[in-house]
């Protein structure tokens, strides 16, 4: 099976990212063009990555917080709804996931595909 087009990998980063909460202007055409071989899988990996960068933004947020409560004491759960509402997936986040994505699938496996499919065909 080959690996997915520009079209397919598209429709992949818009039904993994159309739960999450992302910023305006979310350019996912553009990681689409950018992710050319990677697998579906290597496409939701990426989703993953983008979704985990505003999460230890926010980790680092609380952390920052708890320590400037007096006492080190727990932060108010209407400031970390603040927080988290104020803290989207940027297309930095997405742009800098695809850095590090790797794909799990290369030139080697490609050749061996497109040969296997000269002489056998596909269907």
């Amino acid at each position: 099976m080959p690996l997915p087009e520009e079209g397919a990998r598209f429709n992949m980063l818009e039904m993994h990212m159309s739960k999450q909460k992302t910023e305006e202007g979310f350019d996912l055409a553009r990681c689409a063009k950018e992710t050319e071989g990677f697998s579906g899988a290597d496409i939701k990996l990426l989703c993953k990555e983008a979704a985990m960068r505003p999460v230890r933004r926010l980790l680092g947020k609380l952390e920052k917080l708890e320590t400037d409560v007096a006492g080190g004491g727990v932060v108010e759960e209407s400031k970390v709804k603040e927080l988290i509402e104020s803290n989207p997936i940027t297309q930095d986040d997405l742009d800098n996931s695809i850095l590090v994505t790797n794909k799990s699938s290369g030139d080697k496996f490609d050749k061996m595909y497109e040969a296997w499919s000269k002489e056998f065909g596909s269907t």
